[in-house]
């Protein structure tokens, strides 16, 4: 039979609120006193039921991390760099991590369901289109959810500045003198993509350079896409001189189109990425690209997250942290 909180007491000669106090890293208990008890936990084996602690505080202490299964919605380096942010900020927490990969494109059943079963004390939702958004129904329950990647104004969401950040890399292409700017997009229904574009078309208009939809392509923030696209962008006359790409692994695969076309980046096509992905500084030439801070997007989250939990937040917050311009060698200034 497994040992019991009772039986740790006993051997330990303290409460069993004492116990577990240790057991829950209270700072009320003395230094000589955890470490006695945590010897006794050793040798008896003892694991405490972490259900009937969370029952005993009318919580779990879990969170639960909803994914879309598309591939369309998230890059693989961008969701690893979120992930390990959010478990970091779990286990800082004390908090355990429920992974669901949502099969059914965000059905309201799917992901209420987690948290009406009491699996959960709330759901971190990521990459969440704004069309499905819509359909959930989730606006008009009141559980703890945190959006990630998505910029929906009634919703707690934690996102990059996608606008700004796609905003300075078509203007560091303008100051470097290019005029023919074109953009391979991401995927156009979620926030990330309608925000980039945004950034886009905002710092052509600053510069008085008209917006012109042939240099528009939509790469669904896939590398195979991307390449296709730039394919087509390389049949224009005039070629664009620059192109802005929504991620850093769209422009691997518009940078592999363009070698096979038989011209040079920057010399005669210069490039901007977004993301900051490890991979951006092993290609060639290194992607000059807007640095997101993909780790801490997933730790503010979770933070986020079990302040409303512990009912430390009541209004509903948009937290947008900031991006940055990482110049590489991908860019050079247009020569006529």
């Amino acid at each position: 039979m497994a040992n019991t909180i009772k039986e740790v007491a006993k051997k330990a000669k303290v409460s069993v609120a004492t116990v577990s106090r240790v057991l829950n890293n209270s700072p009320l208990v003395k230094a000589g006193t955890r470490k006695e008890v945590l010897k006794i936990v050793k040798k008896l084996k003892y694991s405490p039921n972490v259900f009937a602690r969370g029952l005993s505080k009318n919580k779990t202490e879990i969170i639960g991390l909803v994914v879309p299964p598309s591939p369309f919605l998230f890059s693989a380096y961008f969701f690893n760099e979120v992930l390990r942010g959010v478990e970091f900020a779990v286990s800082r927490n004390n908090y355990k991590l429920l992974l669901n990969v949502d099969k059914s494109s965000f059905e309201k059943s799917e992901v209420i369901t987690l948290f009406d079963q009491r699996q959960v004390d709330g759901v971190i939702i990521v990459a969440i289109p704004l069309d499905a958004l819509a359909k959930t129904g989730l606006e008009e329950r009141k559980f703890p959810l945190v959006l990630i990647g998505t910029h929906a104004p009634k919703f707690n969401c934690v996102y990059a500045d996608n606008i700004n950040g796609a905003f300075s890399a078509t203007r560091h292409l303008i100051d470097l003198g290019h005029r023919r700017i074109a953009i391979i997009n991401g995927v156009m229904n979620g926030s990330d993509g309608q925000e980039r574009f945004e950034g886009y078309k905002k710092a052509l208009l600053r510069n008085n350079i008209e917006y012109r939809q042939e240099l528009v392509g939509v790469g669904n923030f896939r590398q195979e896409e991307a390449y296709k696209v730039m394919k087509d962008l390389l049949h224009l006359k005039p070629l664009p001189t620059a192109v802005f790409v929504a991620n850093d692994l769209m422009a691997m695969g518009a940078m592999k189109a363009i070698r096979e076309k038989g011209l040079r980046i920057p010399e005669d096509i210069s490039m901007v990425g977004f993301d900051d992905i490890d991979l951006a500084t092993f290609v060639d030439p290194p992607l000059t690209t807007i640095r997101q801070p993909m780790f801490d997007i997933g730790r503010v989250a979770v933070e986020n997250l079990i302040a409303i939990i512990d009912k430390k937040q009541s209004k509903v917050a948009q937290i947008v942290l900031k991006t940055k311009l990482i110049i590489r060698e991908s860019t050079a200034g247009y020569k006529k």
